[in-house]
């Protein structure tokens, strides 16, 4: 579109999903059963735009229903109206770039990215204090590349705000007697030289 300055792509999808494994806790062992079905819907947009000499723009999101259409907990815990585990309903991502050609025919490129996700449920048994909130990360990189792009030195952070959030969970209330919650990982700052042969 738009004289070649946009791309768009859309992509609709449902999916029947038989026999989910889902942790269930029996007694005071967790065990994986196929205790589940599941309809799974969504839509996805993805945008890549060219704004203005050297200024590029990607940008995406997507949303997702998904709904158990069968369950089979012997504890009743996970019930029909339970979240799916790992499940996030909105997802984005924005990724403004910016390259910057120098009188010698080096470069400089600059990036941003912004991921967002809604929140999701870290277990089956949705356990309140396992959910992953809804959360923005932002990602930054800049690069100085050589003529020819055969050497580039990229200097950036992830997650430079430092945004921590359950990454995974387990609820073992009726086993260990504790809840085990994994948390993603911090700001990381790092350097890349790349070479080309």
């Amino acid at each position: 579109l738009l004289d070649r300055r946009l791309q768009l792509n859309v992509a609709a999808f449902t999916t029947k999903y038989k026999d989910i494994q889902l942790l269930i806790q029996r007694g005071v062992s967790p065990t994986f059963e196929n205790a589940g079905d599941a309809r799974i819907k969504g839509i996805e947009v993805e945008a890549q735009a060219v704004i203005a000499d050297g200024l590029r723009l990607n940008a995406s999101a997507g949303y997702i229903d998904a709904n158990y259409t069968r369950v089979d907990d012997p504890t009743a815990v996970i019930r029909i109206d339970s979240d799916l585990p790992k499940v996030a309903k909105w997802t984005a991502h924005v990724g403004p770039e910016y390259r910057l050609n120098l009188a010698n025919e080096s470069s400089i490129t600059l990036r941003a990215d912004y991921f967002y996700k809604s929140k999701v449920a870290s277990d089956a048994e949705n356990t309140p204090e396992l959910y992953s909130r809804s959360v923005g990360v932002v990602d930054l990189s800049a690069t100085y590349a050589l003529p020819g792009d055969d050497i580039s030195l990229t200097i950036g952070g992830k997650n430079v705000f430092n945004e921590r959030f359950v990454g995974n969970g387990t609820n073992q209330l009726a086993g260990a007697g504790m809840l085990f919650a994994t948390y993603n990982r911090p700001a990381e700052w790092y350097a890349t030289l790349r070479f080309k042969m």
